[in-house]
């Protein structure tokens, strides 16, 4: 982890940057060949770091319209605050059903590669028996051709 952060610090300082930034971390994460790996556990903290953070500045606007003595205005704030809270969660649904789709599909595909590589090495062995086995059988002819010419 700790070479993983030294790596975005990079991405970022190379942007004229201090602060890191979520691109910083898809870049190193790419340039390291880790992005297949890390790419579902990153999308759950982020969704789960953005809904966080659009409940509590939900919450935070309901508790000051209530301090303010607007009851409305703090109920409007209250449902606003849920609304929000279910629309994030909703798409965090569905960026987990993507997410797991996509890692579904790549599981796939990486079965569907070996499942083609372990045929296509199945295909070379039994060509290469089929050589073996003719040029036997070469050397018995040339073998019984000699043995018939001493005849």
């Amino acid at each position: 982890m700790v070479g993983l952060f030294e790596d975005c610090n990079l991405c970022a300082l190379h942007a004229k940057r201090v602060t890191i930034f979520t691109s910083d971390l898809r870049l190193a994460l790419q340039i390291r060949g880790d992005w297949a790996k890390w790419t579902s556990k990153l999308k759950k903290v982020l969704n789960a770091a953005s809904s966080r953070n659009a409940r509590v500045a939900a919450e935070k606007a309901a508790n000051a319209a209530r301090k303010a003595g607007m009851k409305a205005a703090a109920a409007r704030a209250t449902e606003k605050a849920r609304s929000r809270a279910r629309a994030t969660e909703e798409e965090e649904h569905a960026a987990r059903a993507r997410a797991q789709e996509e890692e579904e599909a790549q599981e796939e595909e990486e079965q569907a590669k070996a499942a083609e590589a372990e045929k296509k090495r199945a295909e070379e062995e039994e060509m290469e028996l089929e050589r073996k086995s003719a040029a036997r059988m070469e050397r018995l002819e040339a073998l019984e051709r000699s043995k018939a010419k001493k005849v």
